[in-house]
């Protein structure tokens, strides 16, 4: 939806008017399933804006889904790929996991949730996808303060 009006400075600064498609704090129950980038997009960046670009600011995962797949299309390469190539392997970071298709560590902290009054119960993950160019990197401090 007037993705032609949207440049990709205001998607990567929220303010783009896109909703983003995960604005609870939880995880919905179709997020258990699998998902594509381009499916988030056919479901979400199709809705009408929620304010004029560049006017108002919104936190939106919608911009990453958005700028992840610019960036698969300007280098004719997977985003990961991409990133590796040109950040983490320059800046010798060596530690990068990609949570959407790796486990933690098992010494890594788990979420845990709670059902009414019952007791806590490690999280659900997240169906492969959900993550994509949102939120799918994980790494030491050592690495993030590269980057």
């Amino acid at each position: 939806t007037r993705a032609n009006e949207v440049t990709i400075r205001q998607l990567l600064s929220h303010t783009s008017g896109y909703q983003d498609f995960w604005p609870q704090d939880y995880v919905m129950p179709n997020m258990l399933q699998p998902v594509t980038a381009e499916r988030i997009l056919d479901t979400w960046a199709r809705k009408p804006l929620d304010f004029e670009p560049g006017t108002k600011w919104q936190y939106s995962n919608t911009n990453y889904v958005i700028a992840g797949l610019i960036v698969e299309k300007a280098s004719g390469k997977p985003l990961l790929q991409f990133l590796q190539e040109k950040i983490f392997t320059p800046l010798n970071m060596k530690s990068v996991t990609d949570i959407d298709r790796a486990k933690l560590f098992d010494t890594d902290p788990i979420g845990y949730l709670r059902y009414a009054l019952g007791p806590p119960r490690p999280a659900p993950k997240i169906g492969s996808g959900w993550l994509f160019a949102a939120g799918e990197l994980a790494m030491p401090v050592e690495d993030l303060a590269k980057w």
